[in-house]
């Protein structure tokens, strides 16, 4: 898969303004306020136990394993339609939907298989 994805996008430039947008400021660019703000957010970072790391591990990993068979039942022609995978952005919905309370609701559009999953249906529901 991924020869025919560099294949396909090896003429592909990217464009100069998009690269600029998504560029990291230097450290003389680094503002006070900035550094504050960063210093502030790890201040906030919170431990968990091995055992809550392990169930959020796991979450994570069932949400790649589910994306990467529906990309291959998306391939052999086994689902309709199209298909709007969610890899690389498992971290996403597992921090956020159990951080949740149980009577909070998600709501998403777009890519929400993992959301799905991570919320509690089981794969078969989800598909």
């Amino acid at each position: 898969q991924l020869a025919v994805c560099s294949e396909f996008f090896a003429d592909e430039q990217p464009s100069p303004t998009l690269v600029s947008a998504y560029a990291q400021p230097s450290a003389a660019e680094t503002t006070a306020t900035e550094e504050s703000a960063r210093n502030s957010m790890r201040a906030k970072r919170v431990n968990v136990s091995q055992k809550v790391a392990q169930m959020l591990y796991e979450d994570m990993s069932l949400g790649r394993i589910f994306e990467d068979m529906v990309a291959q039942m998306y391939y052999r022609g086994r689902v309709a339609g199209f298909v709007h995978l969610y890899n690389g952005q498992e971290a996403v919905s597992t921090g956020i939907l159990k951080a949740m309370r149980h009577d909070d609701f998600a709501v998403s559009t777009y890519r929400d298989h993992v959301h799905a999953l991570s919320k509690g249906l089981s794969s078969r529901e989800v598909m």
